[in-house]
C-alpha cells in the first residue's frame, strides 16, 4: 500500500513539474479545471487540477510540489471522513462525526471543495483569485 501510495505521488508530481502541455491542459492563462469537468468529476479531481495549477504558475520544486498535494489531499479527506461512518480523520476529534442524517452525496462533496479550496488559498495566497472563480 505504501508503495502505490509513494508511485501515485511521485506521477503527480512528474505531471505537476512537467508542465502544462500542449493539448490544451490546464495552462497559467488561467484556465479554469471547472471549464474541463466532465459531469463524473468529482470535487478532488477538480481541486487536483487547482492545486497542480498552483503548482505549475508558481513553479514550486518537487519538495514544495508533493507537500501541496499531500496537504490538500489531508485536508479533502479530512473533511469527507466527517460524513463517513466509519473512516478515521487524520486528527480525530470530539464530535467530529457528522449526524446520520447529514450524511448525503451533496454534503461530502461540498465539504471536501470547501477543504480544497482552504487548502489551495492556504498554499497559494498569490491565486487566491483564481481559486475563488472555481469555488
Amino acid at each position: 500500500m505504501r508503495r502505490a501510495l509513494s508511485l501515485v505521488f511521485t506521477l503527480l508530481l512528474v505531471e505537476a513539474v512537467a508542465g502544462p502541455r500542449p493539448t490544451g491542459a490546464l495552462t497559467p492563462q488561467r484556465t479554469s479545471p471547472l471549464a474541463a469537468a466532465l459531469p463524473s468529476d468529482n470535487a478532488v479531481l477538480v481541486w487536483d487540477e487547482a492545486i497542480l495549477h498552483g503548482i505549475r504558475v508558481t513553479k514550486a520544486g518537487p519538495t514544495l510540489g508533493a507537500r501541496a498535494i499531500a496537504v490538500a489531499h489531508t485536508a479533502m479527506f479530512d473533511a469527507w471522513s466527517a460524513y463517513d461512518a466509519t473512516a478515521v480523520p487524520t486528527v480525530p476529534r470530539r464530535s467530529w462525526r457528522r449526524p446520520p442524517a447529514e450524511r448525503s452525496d451533496s454534503n461530502k462533496a461540498e465539504a471536501v471543495a470547501y477543504a480544497g479550496y482552504r487548502a489551495a488559498v492556504d498554499l497559494f495566497p498569490s491565486e487566491a483569485d483564481y481559486y475563488a472563480g472555481l469555488f
